[in-house]
């Protein structure tokens, strides 16, 4: 799951591709529910353990770790849509798309660099894990400017860009969004399930969110790491933290990395994947216009894992890995 300021610069440049399209009206009008939806797909990943099993399950379920088709969520929303034209389903739809592609395009690079995120060992896998997300905000802070010394206007655009504030800015069509936006059905959640756990997940999320843009806090947590449970490691590894800005070299420039999934030696640049994801993005709803705006009969194939972006067991892995936390 690419960082969540990754998602909204690739939903943003999406829509500037769709300039001129059915697209561009709705996107222009409705722009927090367009970030909204880029970054749907992760935010039940902040639901607490105890929350329900079906709820904790959705990100798996849309991004097809056991073969789910990862284009259900969009079908289910365009339909929406064309049954009842609410003004925010596009950009909410638009989102998903955006999240759909970024995550396809950036995946393989980033478990390939960190390593295997599903371990059957513990201590392995929150290792990878933490890697994992912490290589995430690098790739933010990269496309944000800045700068290993911890300097540019990397940080200071990063604490700036508050989810919280998106869903201030939504909160009048936020019931709609979830009751009607797919993304818990798509899952197959109870209907009595899908409102309650999704308002919890947002909420964890723009408070988590908040609390990584803060000026010292991820700092001094970092220092004391090792103090650290595993978990609160884990929660850590998704916040801007300035001295890990000192490893940004290592995934700027040119990036030799293998497939994942099928060890195919690949290369490609941080600014490369980006323009391939938006790209990729402004093709698939281009493709989608008719369906969404018109009588068109959906054609969209069913969609692929997003975590590696190809069918198939992820088993190739940078060793060591690119990064450290």
């Amino acid at each position: 799951m690419p960082q969540e300021l990754t998602h909204w610069l690739v939903a943003r440049a999406t829509a500037e591709a769709l300039s001129g399209t059915a697209w561009e009206a709705p996107l222009a009008a409705r722009p927090d529910v367009l970030l909204l939806g880029g970054v749907a797909h992760d935010a039940l990943y902040y639901l607490p353990r105890w929350a329900p099993a079906a709820c904790r399950r959705v990100p798996a379920v849309l991004g097809g770790q056991d073969g789910q088709d990862t284009h259900a969520v969009l079908r289910l929303a365009a339909g929406r849509f064309r049954a009842k034209p609410e003004p925010w389903l596009p950009a909410w739809l638009a989102g998903l798309a955006t999240h759909v592609c970024a995550d396809a395009t950036f995946h393989p690079f980033i478990f390939w660099a960190t390593g295997d995120y599903h371990h059957p060992d513990p201590a392995l896998r929150t290792a990878a894990v933490q890697r994992h997300r912490a290589l995430e905000a690098l790739v933010s802070l990269h496309f944000l400017g800045g700068t290993s010394d911890g300097g540019g206007p990397g940080l200071a655009r990063a604490r700036s860009m508050s989810l919280g504030r998106r869903l201030r800015r939504a909160r009048g069509v936020l019931p709609g969004i979830m009751r009607r936006g797919g993304l818990c059905e798509a899952a197959g959640v109870p209907e009595e399930l899908r409102v309650p756990c999704q308002a919890r997940a947002w909420r964890v999320f723009a408070g988590l969110q908040a609390a990584g843009r803060l000026p010292l806090l991820p700092e001094a947590l970092y220092r004391a790491r090792r103090f650290l449970p595993r978990g609160l490691r884990e929660i850590l590894a998704l916040f801007f933290i300035p001295s890990m800005a000192a490893q940004l070299p290592r995934v700027q420039g040119g990036l030799a990395y293998r497939d994942p999934v099928t060890g195919e030696e690949r290369r490609a640049g941080l600014d490369g994947l980006f323009a391939a994801a938006v790209g990729s993005a402004a093709e698939l709803l281009r493709r989608m216009e008719p369906f969404v705006f018109g009588s068109a009969a959906w054609d969209l194939p069913p969609g692929l894992p997003l975590d590696g972006g190809t069918a198939g067991a992820m088993r190739h892995f940078a060793h060591p890995p690119l990064i450290e936390f």
